[in-house]
């Protein structure tokens, strides 16, 4: 039988590592998402943007189109036309938003959080949502370190430029960086869980790499490399590796 991942307590010189990606992965849907179609319905953002966002989204649901498409599609509408949007109007705006959504969260992953931060695991979130918008859900999530995609501001309104590391040019760049910052946390013994191949080049660096309800790249991936496969449906989580029912994260930790 597959043993379980190689969870440790930490120790008073070091720390192990937990990288979570969100969307899809611990939040239900694409935060980002919930909030930029908010926006377009009050007119923050033009109805122009609407059209292409709703087309990849259709192409989505009707199968023949990938999440992933859409959520590209979504990245280039905040780049087009986030320019000038004010920043703290953006923020109250999200803060709205997140305040209504912030418990959609799949129970395996919100669990596995809870279990890790129990065991003095440092936790870190790497996410493709705007950071302004992570730092706010994570007033309920409560990492330790939050790494989300960082856009220029200047006189309170967004240039459209990207500033500092975009976590979707690799989100194993932000965890090399972050390590290079902080010789007190390890990865003996770290743990990450994705769910799709934008989340492939952190995991591998893990040595406790989940994919969580994985797309078809990332599902390829793991049973190529060995990794944990983990599905929740409905009020089901299941261990595709074993395979077998899981009750709670302590069951695969």
């Amino acid at each position: 039988m597959r043993k379980g991942l190689a969870v440790k307590e930490h120790t008073h010189d070091t720390k192990p590592l937990a990288v979570f990606d969100i969307d899809g992965t611990l939040f239900r849907s694409a935060v980002m998402i919930e909030i930029v179609d908010r926006m377009i319905a009050v007119k923050m953002i033009p109805e122009s943007a609407y059209a292409d966002l709703v087309a990849a989204k259709n192409a989505w649901k009707d199968r023949q189109g990938s999440f992933e498409e859409y959520n590209e599609q979504l990245v280039r509408v905040i780049e087009r036309h986030f320019t000038g949007i004010n920043e703290r109007e953006f923020n109250h705006f999200a803060e709205a938003v997140i305040g209504e959504l912030k418990n959609r969260q799949y129970r395996f992953t919100h669990e596995l959080l809870e279990r890790l931060q129990q065991k003095g695991y440092v936790l870190m979130a790497v996410s493709g949502m705007l950071q302004g918008a992570l730092k706010k859900y994570n007033r309920f999530l409560k990492f330790d370190y939050v790494f989300g995609w960082e856009q220029e501001v200047k006189g309170g309104k967004f240039t459209g430029k990207p500033a500092g590391l975009h976590p979707m040019d690799g989100k194993e760049k932000v965890v090399k960086y972050f390590l290079a910052e902080h010789a007190e946390v390890t990865l003996d013994g770290s743990v990450g869980i994705g769910d799709t191949e934008g989340d492939i080049g952190f995991l591998e660096m893990i040595e406790n790499p989940i994919a969580f309800n994985p797309n078809q790249r990332l599902l390829t991936k793991a049973k190529e490399a060995g990794w944990r496969v983990v599905l929740e449906r409905k009020d089901v989580v299941y261990d595709l590796s074993e395979p077998r029912i899981i009750g709670s994260p302590d069951d695969v930790l």
